[in-house]
């Protein structure tokens, strides 16, 4: 991927994040559902360039943000840890608009990683 491209990428994730964050407010499963399919794409963009595979991609904050709402619209669980979710979306489109989230994306991993064993 060329400087270019990753550039333009970030630009995309960094306004997935806002939209993962703004769609915490919807009453319209399927618009989640059709937003989360638009942002599907350039995240696996991101983990290929990565050298990430599916649990990176599973457990991406954006990822959680979308799944958290798509549970809470049907009725499926409330998380309490969808403020937490929220920071993380938030910290992660400060880090792609500067263009730093690819080292904070590997620490996340990394952290989820040592939670889970």
């Amino acid at each position: 991927m060329t400087n270019e491209e990753r550039r333009q990428l970030n630009e995309r994730m960094e306004a997935h994040c806002r939209r993962a964050r703004e769609v915490q407010d919807a009453c319209n499963l399927s618009g989640v559902v059709h937003s989360m399919d638009e942002t599907m794409s350039d995240l696996w963009a991101m983990a290929r360039g990565l050298g990430k595979g599916t649990d990176w991609v599973n457990n991406h904050p954006i990822c959680r943000l979308y799944a958290s709402k798509i549970a809470h619209l049907t009725g499926m669980f409330a998380s309490a840890n969808t403020l937490a979710f929220h920071a993380e979306a938030e910290e992660l489109c400060t880090l792609y608009r500067t263009g730093s989230a690819d080292q904070e994306i590997g620490r996340l991993a990394m952290e989820q990683e040592q939670t889970r064993n």
